[in-house]
């Protein structure tokens, strides 16, 4: 059940948002928009603050989440979690 005092934001171009599949350390934006056998479809771009590096990828709407731009000091947690685990650039 949701919660009552969360709405849920669907995604545009131009959303921050994080993949469902890796929350923590997939962050990016959305860009250009369009339809893929009748389900709208996004270009991802990784938040280039990220260690880690991705190139650009399309995703579906229900692939992602959007979430609010996490902060350099927030970014800089997420990138010593990433070198730890061996997955930093």
């Amino acid at each position: 059940m949701q919660h009552p005092s969360k709405t849920i934001v669907s995604p545009h171009a131009g959303s921050y948002v994080r993949l469902r599949s890796a929350p923590g350390s997939q962050l990016g934006t959305l860009q250009d928009a369009g339809q893929h056998e009748g389900r709208e479809r996004f270009l991802f771009s990784l938040d280039s603050r990220l260690a880690e590096y991705a190139s650009d990828i399309y995703l579906f709407a229900e692939d992602v989440e959007v979430c609010e731009r996490p902060t350099d000091e927030e970014i800089e947690l997420i990138n010593k979690f990433l070198e730890r685990r061996g997955c930093g650039g």
